[in-house]
């Protein structure tokens, strides 16, 4: 598999969303600069959230909205839970966060989903999280 991350910010008043900044698309801009972001965000009391966008995985898991709803500590790395090591410390699912499979579903916060598991190193984002049960393979 091969995913997008990205940003996904507040709707703006007219319609849809502003553009979405590309996490994996400019190799000149440092893991450090998504964390500050992020934090920045979540400090600005709205919600931070990011999309996933992966064609390689099962529908269900093709996208993928992570809508953080507790704020982060300044030592707590989002780019490293996305893209290395999906853990649990700080990130556990519908306490610190909430998972949405369809934009419909982010934008209305319904059928935010139910299961993750986490802390097997070398496994990204989201692990074997599912709308009700464990999914396999999907990072």
């Amino acid at each position: 598999n091969n995913p997008l991350y990205a940003f996904y910010p507040e709707l703006v008043a007219s319609k849809g969303f502003p553009g979405v900044t590309d996490l994996n698309g400019a190799a000149s801009v440092p893991v450090a600069t998504w964390d500050d972001a992020f934090r920045q965000l979540v400090s600005s009391n709205k919600y931070a959230t990011i999309v996933r966008v992966c064609y390689d995985c099962l529908e269900s898991h093709r996208l993928i909205f992570y809508k953080r709803i507790l704020t982060v500590d300044g030592d707590w790395s989002i780019s490293q839970n996305m893209l290395y090591r999906w853990l649990s410390n700080r990130n556990t699912l519908n306490v610190h966060f909430k998972l949405y499979g369809s934009e419909v579903d982010y934008l209305t916060d319904n059928n935010a989903w139910g299961y993750c598991n986490y802390d097997d190193n070398a496994v990204g984002s989201f692990r074997d999280c599912g709308p009700t049960a464990a999914v396999g393979s999907q990072w």
